[in-house]
């Protein structure tokens, strides 16, 4: 099926600067039936194969804490939520099943060998030595029937489990993973929601925006999940009505089939239910981030207020030393007026035991009197007509 490699270009390493994300949020679904006639040109006895069969392709996501030992993380005592860091693996999975030839293809693209080890462990002819079992999720029980692949019949039935444990994959830690994202958004912004005296910080604000992402980025993920999943059961549903497909009337198959649908739609009902709470946790979260912005809007107000009302009482202080320079403006005058000589005190003679006496001169009086008063009014009518032209 050619359109798998369209799958596997997510894991890809791109060669620019930037990061793509944009593969990484790629998923789909692809099928292709080719069960009514035989096409030579595919038909490989010497690989088993005819040519008649169905081939799928589709692609998951799990979550993953990747800096965590459960055993250490529910310790009470070492338990901090803040040191998690989760992330999104990817999975690509083409399936391959020829009728005539009763034989199964599985093709596996994830970044690490676990999905390769449960594989061995669910449908192996024995459980693989090496594999470790995974602390973060319960392996599907392993029954004969998915180890038993002697007929057509049986080879279908066991390539169900195959798809049940990937759906079991891709259901990962998301329950624990929305949790974290519910306790971290109530610790950033508890304290913006009870205290009136709550004094928000630039990175708060950024902080909020992040777990926004992350939160909007889950609940994408869990869509993507659930169509995915209700595509391969719709497909399976049509193929049991398909008449070109021989086991559609095996009791066993349709048994098989009924039970496989049925955990596969419990595993895409509570991805769904996921992705709502996901859904809901983002518009929660969007509603706190508003809350901090206006906090912040209005610490800049305050602010801002503080400042022009500074601003006034200074621009008041200058009006009054404006004022009052112009009221001892002349006074001014008058000091330079008696430095000079129209009041002179001297002493009579230059005896130092004669006794002073005061000389007036009323023209000079009158002069300065002719000159100051219409320069104090000048002054007067200048500094009104400047302030008022300002204000306007």
């Amino acid at each position: 099926m050619p359109s798998y490699i369209d799958f596997i270009s997510v894991f890809t390493t791109k060669r620019t600067d930037e990061a793509d994300v944009s593969d990484v949020r790629f998923s789909s679904f692809r099928e292709r039936i080719r069960l009514g006639v035989d096409n030579r040109s595919l038909d490989l006895p010497h690989m088993a194969l005819s040519g008649r069969g169905y081939q799928l392709s589709y692609n998951l996501k799990c979550i993953s804490n990747t800096k965590r030992d459960k055993a250490e993380v529910w310790a009470r005592e070492k338990h901090n939520p803040d040191d998690w860091v989760w992330s999104t693996r990817q999975a690509a999975f083409h399936h391959q099943f020829d009728m005539k030839e009763g034989t199964s293809l599985w093709i596996l693209t994830a970044a690490r060998g676990y999905l390769q080890e449960r594989v061995q462990r669910l449908v192996g002819q024995r459980g693989s030595q090496t594999a470790i079992a995974s602390t973060d999720e319960d392996d599907l029980e392993s029954r004969e029937e998915d180890r038993t692949f002697t007929t057509t019949e049986k080879s279908f039935i066991a390539s169900l489990s195959v798809h049940l444990m990937i759906a079991q994959y891709a259901s990962g830690d998301w329950r624990g993973h929305i949790r974290w994202l519910e306790q971290m958004l109530e610790k950033r912004t508890r304290e913006a929601l009870i205290s009136e005296d709550y004094n928000p910080r630039e990175f708060d604000l950024v902080d909020v925006q992040i777990m926004e992402d992350k939160t909007n980025r889950a609940a994408m993920t869990l869509n993507a999940n659930t169509k995915v999943l209700e595509s391969l059961a719709t497909f399976y549903q049509k193929l049991m009505k398909n008449e070109d497909f021989e086991l559609h009337s095996k009791p066993d198959c349709k048994n098989a089939v009924d039970d496989f649908l049925a955990q596969l739609r419990d595993y895409a009902y509570d991805m769904r239910m996921f992705s709502e709470r996901a859904e809901g946790l983002a518009k929660i979260t969007a509603d706190r981030k508003t809350l901090i912005q206006e906090r912040l809007q209005t610490l800049a107000s305050d602010r801002v207020m503080n400042l022009t009302i500074q601003q006034q009482r200074e621009a008041k202080i200058m009006r009054v030393i404006a004022l009052v320079t112009l009221i001892y403006l002349p006074a001014t005058f008058v000091s330079t007026f008696f430095s000079t000589d129209v009041v002179k005190y001297q002493p009579d003679g230059d005896n130092e035991d004669a006794v002073p006496y005061t000389s007036y001169s009323g023209l000079a009086l009158e002069r300065w009197f002719e000159v100051t008063v219409p320069l104090t009014i000048l002054t007067f009518v200048v500094a009104v007509g400047w302030y008022y032209g300002y204000d306007q």
